[in-house]
């Protein structure tokens, strides 16, 4: 069974949409989404997550809305850019340092039993 196609909800309010944009430009999502839920002067509330898949989505590239986010990229990086604890390509296997064996004792933890 196939989820049902909701728009967003920056899509599907025109004021609210109107708000973020305009606050936008001088605030970060993470202060606009602050300030709808404490000030309450909107009945909607909104995620700061919500607010950059705005940006970066088609609407918001339309407006160039990812000039005014802090990082002020085009398109959102996708996890890191090298992982953890690899050694680089170049790197061969037999250039690898030599792995400690388990029963590798730390002399001076066993001169103190």
């Amino acid at each position: 069974m196939r989820r049902r196609h909701v728009r967003r909800k920056l899509v599907r309010y025109p004021g609210l949409r109107a708000m973020v944009i305009d606050r936008l430009r001088n605030w970060s999502p993470e202060q606009i989404a602050g300030r709808l839920k404490s000030d309450g002067i909107n009945p909607f509330r909104i995620c700061t997550e919500t607010i950059y898949r705005f940006a970066y989505s088609q609407h918001g590239g339309e407006l160039m809305l990812y000039r005014y986010l802090p990082e002020g990229r085009r398109a959102r990086r996708r996890g890191s850019r090298k992982p953890r604890g690899s050694y680089p390509r170049e790197l061969q296997h037999s250039q690898a340092p030599p792995m400690r064996s388990r029963n590798a004792a730390i002399p001076a933890i066993e001169s103190a039993i």
